[in-house]
């Protein structure tokens, strides 16, 4: 809800400068890598993740989400859309 709601005021350029950021992200801490292992690599369907339900995710954590890796002279995205 908080990417479509940030989303849809972004111009292209800024939107995947955003994605790429909650992808870093989304690899970093670990929810992804638990997501293939349960689908392609164990195959036994019972991810193990970090929060039971979307409610339980701590708010912290999803500010940190948003959070890009990089300051904004240093994003690998700088320079699309200009």
């Amino acid at each position: 809800m908080k990417q479509l709601a940030l989303g849809k005021s972004l111009s292209l350029a800024d939107c995947f400068r955003l994605e790429l950021g909650l992808s870093c992200n989304c690899s970093a801490i670990g929810e992804f890598a638990e997501g293939v292992r349960a689908l392609l690599i164990d195959k036994d369907y019972c991810p193990s993740w970090f929060y039971e339900t979307v409610h339980d995710v701590d708010p912290q954590m999803l500010n940190k989400m948003f959070t890009s890796p990089w300051t904004t002279d240093l994003h690998p995205l700088k320079d699309l859309g200009k």
